[in-house]
């Protein structure tokens, strides 16, 4: 697909906005009649030490009855449930997390995630992932 010039304004207001801290703003700017509206936002703490890093953004689906297995990941990861709920397994303890709420996974942390609703979930999730670490280990 061609990227047509308005695409080039809305990415490169974005990216300015998102330096300045008002990533809304400047895509209302950029494309005039839109109007975005946040629906959520979490912030975590999160200290990292100076080096290279691969920032990973994925959806994954989950359908009734599916799960990950236990594992850990390389970096810091913000996971947001956007549809249906999921039962967080960590630390001998689970925890409901349902639409619209986010969670942090911090490197070491042993965690699993379950759907046992009968509805699909989905999550979306951001790594922040040291360069030539593993991004996720499953742990047995």
């Amino acid at each position: 697909m061609p990227v047509r010039r308005w695409h080039v304004v809305v990415i490169v207001a974005a990216l300015g906005a998102l330096l300045t801290g008002s990533a809304i703003e400047a895509v209302r700017a950029a494309a005039p009649g839109a109007s975005p509206r946040t629906v959520t936002v979490a912030a975590f703490p999160v200290s990292v030490t100076a080096g290279d890093y691969d920032l990973y953004d994925f959806v994954v689906d989950f359908p009734p009855g599916s799960a990950t297995p236990r594992h850990v990941h390389g970096g810091p990861v913000v996971v947001t449930v956007v549809a249906g709920q999921l039962v967080l397994q960590r630390g001998g303890s689970e925890r409901v997390v349902k639409t619209g709420e986010s969670f942090l996974e911090v490197p070491g942390d042993v965690h699993a995630l379950v759907n046992r609703g009968a509805v699909p979930a989905r999550i979306s999730a951001a790594e922040l992932i040291p360069k030539g670490a593993e991004e996720t280990t499953v742990v047995k």
